[in-house]
């Protein structure tokens, strides 16, 4: 045993079987005695489920979580149900819980992380799950009950267009440009101005002559 300040500990090296159980300390004092209880054990420990609590996606949900054994997981189980449905007050049955064993590949790692997929989910309901690791010493404890809510695809950032099938579609009018269109009007003006009083002599001369023809 080692002691550090005012804490010791006992380190145990070389691990087997046999090493397993419940170790206790006892210390005592003149006020009295105090005595504390430990287990060792080469079950898994509890699953911390890592994945998000909000699921937008109805063809799926990925549940994940991570644990730690001293010998290889050889399986995991999960145990789920259907809490909660959106806007229906009629809960389902606490008691309806469904069991799926979750196969695992030989990993031979102390931390140890892996999934599961829900298919085919409902939008607007809530699940509860529990779950627990196996490895050749045996089941772990079960995890603390995990609630994630599958929400279903979210329309609120996309914009949707409304067509009424009985309505035929008008197209608006493309906006017409008149700039390139009423220069050559003024110029047309400007132009007839200018021939108009460059004519104005010969009509007056045409004038002058045909009354001296007739005064003759």
């Amino acid at each position: 045993m080692t002691v550090k300040s005012s804490t010791w500990s006992l380190k145990l090296s070389d691990l087997s079987f046999n090493d397993f159980g419940n170790y206790s300390c006892q210390a005592n004092n003149v006020l009295g005695t105090a005595r504390g209880y430990s287990g060792v054990t080469g079950k898994p420990s509890r699953l911390v489920f890592t994945s998000p609590s909000l699921n937008h996606n109805l063809a799926h949900y990925n549940l994940t979580w991570r644990t730690e054994s001293f010998s290889p997981i050889l399986a995991y189980k999960l145990r789920f149900k259907l809490a909660k449905v959106e806007n229906n007050t009629n809960s389902p049955s606490s008691s309806d819980w469904s069991e799926v064993a979750v196969p695992v590949p030989y990993m031979e790692t102390f931390s140890s992380t892996w999934f599961y997929t829900f298919p085919f989910l409902e939008s607007g309901t809530v699940y509860d799950i529990i779950g627990l690791a196996k490895n050749k010493y045996g089941s772990g404890p079960a995890s603390s009950t995990f609630t994630f809510f599958n929400k279903g695809i979210d329309y609120s950032t996309q914009q949707i267009k409304y067509k009424d099938p009985g309505k035929p579609e008008i197209e608006e009018p493309p906006v017409q440009d008149h700039s390139f269109e009423e220069k050559p009007l003024l110029q047309d003006r400007s132009s007839a101005s200018l021939l108009g009083f460059s004519n104005a002599p010969f009509l007056v001369l045409f004038t002058v002559k045909l009354l001296r023809t007739l005064c003759c």
